[in-house]
């Protein structure tokens, strides 16, 4: 059946996911520790020696034990230096990485400019700011003494104070730990996401009454992911345009909660159903004041993060009073099974940013919990999804074998009356695209007889034997029907009369054939007359005529 080899293997991918979310928990707590200080030359040491001033001022040395917060103002240039004194693995080539949020940068070491990012290196212009920008460059061997310098360009309006960019030192395998290794659980959790979403694209779109629910959760999920992976430094340092995926992310925000409605609105109330209408309204507007306000200068993207934030948390808030609501609901008893993974992993992110990360200048995931109670979430709808699947797959057998017993025979497995009926209305209505096929009105003669004076059992076995032989030379040029007792009807198609007098040759040598082994001959009389649809009935009964003359003139006739 359509789907069922996506279905079958489903329970073993579910049994696979926990292992999967076990082993990302696993990693990202294994690997949060800080092998990089932060602004400090020496792996070893922890003080600090960096300076800073604007541009043509004096660098002034800066206490970041105290502060990493400076004063800043846009369109003004500031200066970030220090004198590097790295000591590392000899054996590796060291480097420095740097996380520069809503900056344009220019890195020299000694000097020589390095790296820069600035406005006039996007390909897509903006007024405001460049987003998150995460990159490496080289120290050489002979660093040691050598400044390495920042010139700074704040984008963003406000606040005046403004966290300075974050500068890892270390040696390669110390920095790829910092820059893929801790951030690749995040990663692997938001492509676990994307598998899940094909597979429940992939079984969803079996069914025409869950394809759409299924359909507005797999965009959910994408969704989701892009903004996962656009706040992820794994990610950031592989692209060429931060400042695509600095949009992408707070848009993705900006448009989540919409589909997730759009999948469940539904299953409430009809009153609840105008409300979920109103968040999506809510969330559509949004999405294209934050479009127009930020290509049109007047306000940032970021600056317009909280609305995002208000807009995906009044939702999820209502949700929970709803469900608590209407929670005698069957329906939504299902529907909450299904989304509280996901609206209190929400919930989560919510807090733990707000009250702890909000003004951090390090970087953290705002969505590890969203990723996954999703994740959750995907695994139970397609676990539904397959549980539903089994059930109408197990009435649908149910269904096909009740039909098949309704037109079959019981005695000799032809089609029966009511198959026979079923096969006219077709041909009159033109569902048979032959043209006047033929139709065949048969008997077996004397059955009678051989119930009256060897039993009921042999004249059964006398039927059987006539359907197997009308079955065997008739069933190739179309279908042999039992009406009742010793009665049959066939239907022959793309076969004309002249070539009907071909087989019915052919059937009567075979009929003297099986005869020569049988104590009982078969004795089987047939009428034949060309179908025209508009007078069925007649074209029948001339056949059953014919038949009778062809009963009445048998030599072995026996009544």
């Amino acid at each position: 059946m359509k789907g069922n080899f996506c279905l079958n293997k489903v329970k073993y991918i579910i049994f696979c996911i926990p292992i999967f979310i076990l082993l990302s928990i696993f990693l990202i707590f294994d690997w949060q520790s800080d092998r990089l200080p932060i602004y400090n030359g020496t792996i070893e040491k922890q003080e600090t020696n960096w300076y800073f001033a604007e541009a043509g001022a004096t660098l002034q040395p800066i206490d970041f034990s105290v502060a990493q917060k400076q004063k800043m103002e846009p369109n003004k240039t500031y200066i970030l230096s220090t004198k590097l004194d790295y000591v590392g693995d000899k054996d590796w080539y060291p480097g420095a990485m740097f996380m520069v949020n809503h900056y344009g940068v220019n890195v020299y070491l000694d000097g020589e400019l390095m790296f820069h990012h600035t406005k006039q290196d996007l390909k897509f212009p903006t007024k405001n700011s460049l987003g998150l920008l995460c990159f490496s460059i080289p120290l050489g061997t002979d660093f040691q003494g050598k400044e390495l310098r920042l010139e700074l360009d704040p984008m963003l309006d406000t606040p005046t104070q403004r966290y300075l960019p974050q500068v890892y030192f270390g040696d390669y395998p110390t920095m790829v730990h910092k820059l893929y290794m801790e951030n690749l659980p995040y990663a692997m959790l938001a492509y676990a996401i994307i598998f899940l979403a094909i597979i429940l694209f992939a079984v969803g779109s079996v069914h025409a009454q869950i394809r759409e629910k299924c359909l507005n959760l797999v965009i959910f999920a994408i969704i989701l992911v892009m903004y996962c992976l656009t706040e992820n430094i794994f990610v950031l340092h592989m692209i060429a345009s931060p400042y695509l995926m600095y949009l992408c992310h707070y848009f993705c925000l900006a448009i989540i909660p919409i589909f997730p409605i759009l999948a469940y609105k539904n299953k409430f109330l009809p009153s609840s159903q105008k409300i979920f209408c109103i968040f999506v309204i809510a969330a559509i507007t949004n999405f294209t004041l934050q479009i127009l306000l930020h290509f049109s200068g007047i306000k940032d993207v970021q600056k317009m993060f909280a609305f995002s934030h208000l807009c995906c948390m009044i939702p999820v808030v209502t949700t929970f009073f709803l469900f608590i609501r209407e929670r005698k609901n069957p329906e939504i008893q299902r529907v909450c099974l299904e989304t509280i993974p996901f609206l209190c992993g929400v919930l989560l992110d919510f807090i733990i940013y707000h009250k702890f990360y909000k003004d951090s200048p390090q970087w953290h995931s705002t969505s590890l919990y969203s990723s996954l109670g999703i994740l959750v979430t995907l695994i139970i709808v397609i676990y539904e999804i397959r549980k539903a699947t089994e059930q109408i797959q197990k009435e649908s057998l149910q269904s096909e074998v009740f039909k098949e017993m309704a037109y079959k025979d019981a005695l000799t497995g032809l089609p029966n009356r009511a198959a026979f009926e079923k096969e006219i209305q077709e041909i009159v209505t033109h569902k048979k695209s032959q043209p006047n096929p033929l139709v065949l009105s048969i008997d077996l003669n004397g059955l009678k007889k051989v119930n009256d004076t060897l039993g009921h059992q042999e004249g059964d076995n006398l039927i059987k034997r006539g359907a197997d032989i009308l079955q065997s030379c008739f069933s190739q040029y179309g279908c042999v029907f039992r009406i009742g007792g010793d009665e049959f009807y066939a239907f022959l198609y793309n076969v004309d009369e002249l070539e009907w007098e071909t087989i019915k040759d052919y059937f009567q040598q075979e009929l003297k054939r099986i005869n020569k082994n049988e104590q009982i001959p078969l004795s089987i009389s047939i009428g034949c007359a060309v179908v025209h649809k508009k007078h069925m009935q007649q074209c029948i009964q001339l056949a059953d005529e014919r038949m009778y003359e062809e009963k009445r003139s048998a030599p072995d006739r026996r009544m």
